[in-house]
């Protein structure tokens, strides 16, 4: 078994921050398992470094999150879905 891990490099590649950094501290951001998706309502973000290179695996910063951009989500989404759900952000 072959076991991956997705780590940030936020000096190398571009990274989303909450417009509202206080929204980190709501329940809305708390990722521990509880279903979000009948309550979610995408925050406020933005990019804080636009000139380092766009990857596949954005960061939200501070959250215990995986963000993936369409494409790895198409290419990942059979294994992912197993693992949670997807709510959606946009920027």
């Amino acid at each position: 078994m072959k076991v991956h891990r997705v780590r940030a490099d936020v000096n190398n590649y571009q990274y989303f921050m909450l417009e509202d950094a206080n929204i980190g501290l709501t329940e809305l951001m708390t990722f521990d398992g509880t279903p979000k998706v009948d309550m979610w309502t995408a925050p406020a973000v933005y990019i804080h470094k636009p000139r380092h290179k766009k990857g596949s695996f954005p960061d939200l910063w501070a959250t215990a999150t995986l963000v993936v951009d369409e494409t790895a989500l198409e290419q990942l989404r059979d294994l992912l879905e197993m693992l949670g759900e997807f709510v959606a952000i946009t920027f």
